[in-house]
């Protein structure tokens, strides 16, 4: 097995607010505790040279896997510095797709970053088996990291932000910061709630080794919102309620859910309940709204309700 480019980055693995940690276990590191490993860095964290893609494939095609560990670095993207683009950072997609193209094994596209990125080119590469978006993962990222490859651990985390196509940034100013979209200027939305566009990934998108079946057992047909203060909405040309006062406790309703873990491996799921939107009638109503999230662990072959 091999690996490229940031497998062995312990200063992007940490960020820019740690402490000194005592030691680091980096995907390097800990993958090589699995199996006997070959590392090749294919450019450096700017990657606009291509003169080390050749040692890169050149390993990649004597390798039974290979693990590709990209992503963005300190000097793109930390406060007060805010990337241009949500693409990966310089010639990292050529080297994905020479790379996967030259591997005699199956492909595994890790990314370590601080935000969302367009990675549609990987979504759908037949050399491609999984993509682990491990964010900044800390001095054991990469024992984490090998414990979820190897299946040791069941990943069990959520995306906590949409995931857009690069496009996005020539729609949106970054100087904008308004939620809802205005057809009269193209803006799309932002955030989950409002934004009706494609994605690269979803908020709230995860997978899991384990497989679920879900089981509505009870729902309530009809909820009522009281409302504290009814006006129109901002907008003249809209009609619709503003609930933005309404009594929060006059708003419990219950949701009686079965989840059954199929897998093998016992793991801890979390479980969302969101309200959609219809946009009938509405201007630029949002898209849906996520009301509450609980996690829950249990083993296979159980029920949790």
């Amino acid at each position: 097995m091999c690996y490229t480019l940031y497998s062995n980055a312990t200063k992007a693995m940490i960020g820019n607010y740690a402490g000194v940690p005592c030691k680091y276990t980096s995907p390097l590191k800990g993958l090589s505790d699995y199996v006997r490993t070959f590392y090749e860095k294919g450019c450096d964290k700017k990657c606009n040279s291509t003169l080390k893609f050749k040692n890169a494939k050149k390993l990649v095609a004597e390798a039974d896997g290979v693990v590709l560990v990209m992503g963005t670095y300190l000097s793109i993207k930390v406060e007060a510095l805010d990337r241009t683009e949500i693409d990966l950072p310089g010639q990292q997609n050529l080297l994905f797709l020479e790379v996967a193209y030259a591997a005699k094994g199956p492909v595994i596209l890790v990314i370590m970053s601080r935000g969302g990125m367009d990675i549609e080119f990987a979504k759908c590469h037949p050399k491609i088996t999984s993509i682990l978006w491990i964010g900044i993962p800390g001095q054991e990222g990469g024992g984490a990291l090998a414990d979820i490859i190897f299946g040791r651990s069941n990943p069990c985390g959520r995306l906590p932000i949409t995931w857009y196509p690069r496009s996005y940034v020539d729609l949106v100013p970054m100087t904008n910061t308004n939620m809802r979209p205005n057809p009269t200027t193209g803006q799309p939305g932002q955030t989950y709630r409002f934004y009706r566009g494609k994605t690269i990934c979803s908020f709230g998108f995860g997978l899991s080794h384990s497989s679920y079946i879900y089981k509505l057992i009870k729902a309530s047909n009809l909820v009522s919102i009281p409302l504290n203060q009814a006006r129109s909405c901002c907008s003249s040309s809209c009609n619709a309620i503003d609930v933005a006062d309404s009594f929060c406790n006059g708003l419990v309703f219950y949701v009686d859910i079965m989840v059954t873990n199929t897998g093998m491996m016992a793991r801890s799921k979390s479980l969302s309940v969101a309200v959609l939107f219809s946009s009938y009638g509405l201007q630029r109503t949002r898209k849906k709204s996520w009301l509450i999230s609980r996690r829950f662990g249990w083993r296979h072959d159980r029920n949790l309700c």
